[in-house]
């Protein structure tokens, strides 16, 4: 009895074992299948994701560059302005100097022709 007892014990180790390995079977492999189909989809993830960030960065990029551009020529306009009202600044003073000297000519003409008769 001991002996059949030992079998029975033996037996049920062994299919205790076999129940086992075949719930490994069959969850083990379909869950590491699972988890590879998962691992992909997360790498096709980040890879869109990274896809959309370097996109992202390009139409930024592509922005700053636009807006650099623009200062630039806003600032070569300012340039050209700030010219044009130097020159004519000088120009305003050259001619306010030239009215001045005209004025005094003028006045000292009108002085010379009073004491004569027909300037004379």
């Amino acid at each position: 009895m001991e002996l059949a007892a030992k079998n029975l014990a033996a037996t049920k180790k062994l299919d205790a074992e076999k129940v086992g390995n075949e719930k490994a079977e069959l969850f083990q492999k379909p869950r590491a299948s699972i988890m590879n189909f998962v691992k992909g989809g997360v790498n096709l993830v980040k890879g869109v994701v990274a896809d959309f960030e370097e996109e992202e960065e390009e139409k930024q990029e592509e922005a700053i560059s636009g807006l650099s551009g623009a200062l630039n020529e806003t600032k070569d306009r300012l340039n050209e302005r700030g010219e044009k009202l130097n020159q004519l600044s000088d120009k305003t003073e050259e001619l306010a100097n030239m009215s001045e000297q005209f004025a005094k000519m003028a006045k000292e003409l009108n002085n010379k022709q009073r004491g004569s008769f027909f300037g004379f």
